[in-house]
Protein backbone atom coordinates (compact mmCIF):
# COMPACT_ATOMS: atom_id res chain seq x y z
CA UNK A 1 0.00 0.00 0.00
CA UNK A 2 2.92 2.52 -0.23
CA UNK A 3 2.14 3.47 -4.02
CA UNK A 4 -1.50 4.35 -1.88
CA UNK A 5 0.38 6.71 -0.07
CA UNK A 6 2.58 8.05 -2.43
CA UNK A 7 -0.68 8.66 -4.78
CA UNK A 8 -2.37 10.78 -1.87
CA UNK A 9 1.15 12.49 -0.66
CA UNK A 10 0.10 15.37 -3.69
CA UNK A 11 -3.54 15.72 -2.61
CA UNK A 12 -2.68 16.10 1.13
CA UNK A 13 -2.46 19.44 1.40
CA UNK A 14 -5.49 20.23 -0.56
CA UNK A 15 -7.60 17.74 1.78
CA UNK A 16 -6.36 19.24 4.96
CA UNK A 17 -7.65 22.83 3.41
CA UNK A 18 -10.83 21.63 3.54
CA UNK A 19 -10.39 19.83 6.87
CA UNK A 20 -9.77 22.68 8.65
CA UNK A 21 -12.44 24.77 7.04
CA UNK A 22 -14.70 22.48 8.38
CA UNK A 23 -13.82 22.52 11.76
CA UNK A 24 -12.87 26.43 12.11
CA UNK A 25 -15.98 27.33 9.96
CA UNK A 26 -17.93 24.64 10.97
CA UNK A 27 -19.16 25.65 14.48
CA UNK A 28 -20.40 29.13 14.58
CA UNK A 29 -18.87 30.29 17.97
CA UNK A 30 -15.15 29.52 16.38
CA UNK A 31 -16.23 30.93 12.72
CA UNK A 32 -17.13 33.90 14.86
CA UNK A 33 -13.86 34.34 16.98
CA UNK A 34 -12.01 33.76 13.34
CA UNK A 35 -14.14 36.46 12.30
CA UNK A 36 -13.01 39.04 15.28
CA UNK A 37 -9.55 38.13 14.93
CA UNK A 38 -9.45 36.06 18.05
CA UNK A 39 -8.56 32.28 16.70
CA UNK A 40 -4.73 32.41 17.31
CA UNK A 41 -1.97 30.07 15.96
CA UNK A 42 0.58 30.12 18.54
CA UNK A 43 3.49 27.35 20.26
CA UNK A 44 5.08 26.74 23.47
CA UNK A 45 4.47 24.43 26.73
CA UNK A 46 1.24 26.51 28.04
CA UNK A 47 -0.78 29.26 27.05
CA UNK A 48 -0.30 31.39 29.57
CA UNK A 49 -3.24 34.34 29.43
CA UNK A 50 -2.46 36.90 32.01
CA UNK A 51 -5.55 38.36 33.88
CA UNK A 52 -5.90 41.89 36.36
CA UNK A 53 -6.84 40.95 39.74
CA UNK A 54 -5.98 44.03 40.99
CA UNK A 55 -6.02 48.05 40.17
CA UNK A 56 -2.54 50.03 40.85
CA UNK A 57 -1.94 51.73 43.43
CA UNK A 58 -2.78 56.31 43.01
CA UNK A 59 -5.49 58.87 43.25
CA UNK A 60 -6.18 62.11 43.64
CA UNK A 61 -3.55 64.77 44.74
CA UNK A 62 -2.82 68.22 44.80
CA UNK A 63 0.65 70.65 44.16
CA UNK A 64 3.49 68.70 45.80
CA UNK A 65 1.70 65.63 47.61
CA UNK A 66 3.89 62.68 47.93
CA UNK A 67 2.95 59.31 46.52
CA UNK A 68 3.97 56.21 47.70
CA UNK A 69 5.04 53.78 44.98
CA UNK A 70 3.48 50.71 46.27
CA UNK A 71 3.25 47.55 43.59
CA UNK A 72 -0.06 46.17 44.40
CA UNK A 73 0.55 43.50 42.27
CA UNK A 74 -2.19 43.78 39.75
CA UNK A 75 -1.70 40.95 37.37
CA UNK A 76 -1.71 36.98 37.32
CA UNK A 77 -2.04 33.99 34.82
CA UNK A 78 -4.76 31.76 34.25
CA UNK A 79 -2.38 28.82 32.35
CA UNK A 80 -3.86 26.49 30.22
CA UNK A 81 -2.86 22.82 28.69
CA UNK A 82 -3.21 21.97 25.19
CA UNK A 83 -5.72 19.36 24.25
CA UNK A 84 -5.37 17.03 21.21
CA UNK A 85 -8.12 15.94 19.01
CA UNK A 86 -7.58 13.51 15.90
CA UNK A 87 -9.28 11.48 13.17
CA UNK A 88 -8.26 8.35 11.39
CA UNK A 89 -9.25 7.86 7.92
CA UNK A 90 -8.21 4.63 6.30
CA UNK A 91 -8.39 3.17 2.94
CA UNK A 92 -7.63 -0.82 2.65
CA UNK A 93 -6.25 -2.70 0.42
CA UNK A 94 -9.55 -4.23 -1.32
CA UNK A 95 -10.73 -0.43 -1.95
CA UNK A 96 -7.92 0.48 -3.60
CA UNK A 97 -7.80 -2.50 -5.68
CA UNK A 98 -11.55 -2.26 -6.25
CA UNK A 99 -11.31 1.49 -7.55
CA UNK A 100 -7.99 0.99 -9.64
CA UNK A 101 -6.54 4.32 -11.52
CA UNK A 102 -5.30 7.05 -9.40
CA UNK A 103 -8.41 9.41 -9.68
CA UNK A 104 -10.42 6.49 -8.53
CA UNK A 105 -8.46 6.24 -5.34
CA UNK A 106 -8.17 10.11 -4.51
CA UNK A 107 -12.04 10.29 -4.71
CA UNK A 108 -12.81 7.86 -2.50
CA UNK A 109 -9.83 9.59 0.02
CA UNK A 110 -11.47 12.98 -0.68
CA UNK A 111 -14.68 11.39 0.61
CA UNK A 112 -13.20 10.05 3.60
CA UNK A 113 -11.32 12.92 4.84
CA UNK A 114 -14.33 15.65 4.64
CA UNK A 115 -15.69 12.62 7.05
CA UNK A 116 -12.23 13.06 9.09
CA UNK A 117 -13.21 16.74 9.47
CA UNK A 118 -16.54 15.65 10.89
CA UNK A 119 -15.08 13.94 13.47
CA UNK A 120 -12.60 16.38 14.25
CA UNK A 121 -15.54 19.35 14.54
CA UNK A 122 -18.27 17.14 16.56
CA UNK A 123 -15.81 15.91 18.92
CA UNK A 124 -14.42 19.79 19.54
CA UNK A 125 -18.13 21.29 19.70
CA UNK A 126 -19.12 18.56 22.11
CA UNK A 127 -16.43 19.80 23.99
CA UNK A 128 -16.84 23.75 23.71
CA UNK A 129 -20.70 23.21 24.68
CA UNK A 130 -19.70 20.10 27.27
CA UNK A 131 -21.61 19.25 30.63
CA UNK A 132 -18.54 20.86 32.91
CA UNK A 133 -19.78 18.74 36.04
CA UNK A 134 -18.70 15.55 33.75
CA UNK A 135 -15.27 17.73 32.04
CA UNK A 136 -12.14 15.84 31.70
CA UNK A 137 -9.62 18.67 31.90
CA UNK A 138 -6.53 16.44 30.92
CA UNK A 139 -8.55 15.60 27.75
CA UNK A 140 -10.67 18.13 26.68
CA UNK A 141 -10.65 22.27 26.15
CA UNK A 142 -12.19 23.84 28.93
CA UNK A 143 -16.25 24.14 28.38
CA UNK A 144 -18.15 27.53 28.14
CA UNK A 145 -20.21 25.55 31.55
CA UNK A 146 -16.92 26.16 33.15
CA UNK A 147 -16.08 29.34 32.07
CA UNK A 148 -19.82 30.98 32.56
CA UNK A 149 -20.23 28.70 35.88
CA UNK A 150 -21.54 31.44 38.54
CA UNK A 151 -20.63 29.08 41.48
CA UNK A 152 -16.75 28.86 41.66
CA UNK A 153 -17.51 25.17 41.12
CA UNK A 154 -14.71 24.56 38.44
CA UNK A 155 -10.94 25.41 38.10
CA UNK A 156 -10.20 27.66 35.22
CA UNK A 157 -6.90 28.35 33.87
CA UNK A 158 -5.30 26.80 37.01
CA UNK A 159 -7.33 29.51 39.03
CA UNK A 160 -10.77 29.60 40.98
CA UNK A 161 -12.36 32.60 41.78
CA UNK A 162 -11.17 32.13 45.67
CA UNK A 163 -7.79 32.93 44.13
CA UNK A 164 -8.09 35.74 42.44
CA UNK A 165 -11.33 38.09 43.22
CA UNK A 166 -11.82 39.41 39.42
CA UNK A 167 -11.72 35.46 37.89
CA UNK A 168 -15.69 35.00 39.51
CA UNK A 169 -17.97 34.61 36.62
CA UNK A 170 -21.03 36.85 36.44
CA UNK A 171 -24.80 35.62 38.05
CA UNK A 172 -26.56 33.85 36.29
CA UNK A 173 -29.84 35.06 34.91
CA UNK A 174 -32.51 32.82 36.12
CA UNK A 175 -35.44 31.72 33.72
CA UNK A 176 -37.36 30.08 36.78
CA UNK A 177 -38.72 27.84 34.15
CA UNK A 178 -41.12 30.53 32.60
CA UNK A 179 -40.85 31.68 28.98
CA UNK A 180 -37.92 33.14 27.05
CA UNK A 181 -38.32 37.49 27.98
CA UNK A 182 -36.39 40.24 25.83
CA UNK A 183 -35.67 41.52 29.80
CA UNK A 184 -33.74 38.02 30.83
CA UNK A 185 -31.66 38.42 27.65
CA UNK A 186 -31.31 42.37 28.36
CA UNK A 187 -30.51 41.81 31.87
CA UNK A 188 -27.92 39.41 31.04
CA UNK A 189 -25.80 41.39 28.67
CA UNK A 190 -26.16 44.45 31.25
CA UNK A 191 -24.51 42.08 33.40
CA UNK A 192 -21.63 41.13 31.10
CA UNK A 193 -21.33 44.84 30.49
CA UNK A 194 -18.58 46.81 32.23
CA UNK A 195 -17.73 50.48 30.60
CA UNK A 196 -17.23 50.38 27.05
CA UNK A 197 -16.93 46.53 27.14
CA UNK A 198 -20.00 44.76 25.67
CA UNK A 199 -21.49 41.22 24.75
CA UNK A 200 -20.49 40.47 21.15
CA UNK A 201 -21.90 36.81 20.80
CA UNK A 202 -25.44 35.03 22.12
CA UNK A 203 -26.01 31.94 21.56
CA UNK A 204 -28.96 29.42 21.99
CA UNK A 205 -30.10 26.44 20.83
CA UNK A 206 -31.76 26.25 17.74
CA UNK A 207 -35.53 25.96 19.53
CA UNK A 208 -33.75 28.88 22.18
CA UNK A 209 -32.90 30.97 18.63
CA UNK A 210 -36.74 30.56 17.26
CA UNK A 211 -38.04 32.14 20.62
CA UNK A 212 -36.10 34.78 20.73
CA UNK A 213 -36.41 35.95 16.94
CA UNK A 214 -39.81 36.04 17.51
CA UNK A 215 -39.56 38.65 20.74
CA UNK A 216 -36.61 40.47 19.01
CA UNK A 217 -38.01 40.62 15.51
CA UNK A 218 -40.36 43.45 16.56
CA UNK A 219 -37.32 45.66 18.01
CA UNK A 220 -34.85 44.68 15.99
CA UNK A 221 -34.77 43.37 12.13
CA UNK A 222 -30.73 43.39 11.35
CA UNK A 223 -28.99 41.28 9.91
CA UNK A 224 -25.54 40.32 10.86
CA UNK A 225 -23.18 42.03 8.41
CA UNK A 226 -20.85 38.46 8.16
CA UNK A 227 -23.75 36.62 6.86
CA UNK A 228 -21.86 35.16 4.00
CA UNK A 229 -19.54 33.45 6.32
CA UNK A 230 -22.08 30.52 6.72
CA UNK A 231 -24.41 30.40 9.92
CA UNK A 232 -27.83 32.36 10.68
CA UNK A 233 -27.84 35.60 12.59
CA UNK A 234 -29.02 38.52 13.44
CA UNK A 235 -27.88 41.60 15.66
CA UNK A 236 -28.96 42.13 19.21
CA UNK A 237 -27.82 45.12 20.47
CA UNK A 238 -24.42 45.06 19.43
CA UNK A 239 -24.16 41.32 19.48
CA UNK A 240 -24.60 38.80 16.77
CA UNK A 241 -27.23 36.16 17.72
CA UNK A 242 -27.53 32.72 16.58
CA UNK A 243 -27.70 29.37 17.41
CA UNK A 244 -25.58 25.91 18.07
CA UNK A 245 -27.10 22.62 17.64
CA UNK A 246 -24.74 21.26 20.40
CA UNK A 247 -25.81 23.47 23.07
CA UNK A 248 -27.12 22.08 26.30
CA UNK A 249 -30.84 22.05 26.38
CA UNK A 250 -31.44 20.03 30.00
CA UNK A 251 -28.87 18.74 32.74
CA UNK A 252 -25.22 19.50 32.87
CA UNK A 253 -23.94 22.77 35.40
CA UNK A 254 -27.12 24.12 34.13
CA UNK A 255 -31.05 23.32 34.99
CA UNK A 256 -32.31 23.69 31.40
CA UNK A 257 -32.98 25.69 28.27
CA UNK A 258 -29.41 28.21 28.59
CA UNK A 259 -28.06 31.12 26.28
CA UNK A 260 -24.94 32.60 26.60
CA UNK A 261 -24.15 36.09 26.39
CA UNK A 262 -20.32 36.63 25.66
CA UNK A 263 -17.64 39.09 24.70
CA UNK A 264 -15.46 37.87 22.23
CA UNK A 265 -12.65 40.06 22.97
CA UNK A 266 -11.96 37.96 26.18
CA UNK A 267 -12.34 34.77 24.71
CA UNK A 268 -9.38 32.79 22.44
CA UNK A 269 -9.71 29.66 20.41
CA UNK A 270 -5.66 28.54 20.51
CA UNK A 271 -4.62 26.64 17.55
CA UNK A 272 -1.18 24.64 17.86
CA UNK A 273 1.24 25.79 15.64
CA UNK A 274 3.22 22.92 13.29
CA UNK A 275 -0.02 20.81 15.20
CA UNK A 276 -2.81 22.63 13.16
CA UNK A 277 -4.67 19.95 11.35
CA UNK A 278 -1.19 17.99 10.49
CA UNK A 279 -1.63 14.62 8.83
CA UNK A 280 1.06 12.06 9.82
CA UNK A 281 1.50 8.31 7.76
CA UNK A 282 0.09 6.01 10.02
CA UNK A 283 0.00 2.55 7.79
CA UNK A 284 0.18 -0.49 9.89
CA UNK A 285 2.81 -3.15 8.87
CA UNK A 286 0.51 -6.07 9.95
CA UNK A 287 -2.65 -5.03 7.78
CA UNK A 288 -3.77 -4.50 4.11
CA UNK A 289 -3.82 -0.62 3.94
CA UNK A 290 -3.17 2.75 4.44
CA UNK A 291 -3.99 4.71 7.46
CA UNK A 292 -3.60 8.33 8.56
CA UNK A 293 -3.78 10.41 11.44
CA UNK A 294 -5.12 13.87 10.76
CA UNK A 295 -4.04 15.71 14.11
CA UNK A 296 -5.29 19.19 15.61
CA UNK A 297 -3.84 20.89 19.07
CA UNK A 298 -6.11 23.19 20.92
CA UNK A 299 -7.55 24.76 23.54
CA UNK A 300 -10.04 27.75 24.59
CA UNK A 301 -9.22 30.57 26.79
CA UNK A 302 -10.55 33.15 28.73
CA UNK A 303 -8.84 36.01 30.72
CA UNK A 304 -12.25 37.75 32.12
CA UNK A 305 -14.77 35.48 33.14
CA UNK A 306 -16.65 38.62 34.33
CA UNK A 307 -17.30 39.97 30.72
CA UNK A 308 -19.65 36.48 29.92
CA UNK A 309 -23.15 35.96 31.34
CA UNK A 310 -25.80 33.16 30.66
CA UNK A 311 -29.44 32.95 30.94
CA UNK A 312 -30.57 29.88 32.89
CA UNK A 313 -33.58 27.61 32.89
CA UNK A 314 -36.30 29.11 30.36
CA UNK A 315 -38.90 27.93 28.34
CA UNK A 316 -39.29 27.92 24.26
Amino acid sequence: MAAVGQILASTHRAFLDEVADNVLTGIPLVESLMQQNRVTYKGGRQIVEPILKALPSGGAYTGLDTFAATDNDELDAAVYEWMSYRAMPAISGMDSFKNSGDAEVISIWGTKMQAAGMKIREDLANALFADATVWDSTLNVTPLEAILDDNDTFTVGGLKATDVALWTGQTTVAGGAGALTLKMVETGCLNASEGYQRPTDIIFSKAGYGMFWSLAQTNQRFRGADKTVGFENFIFDTSKVYWDSHILTTGGSFVSQRCYILNANWLRMNIGEGANFVMEDKTPTNADGYVAQIKLYTQFSTNARRFQATIDNFTT
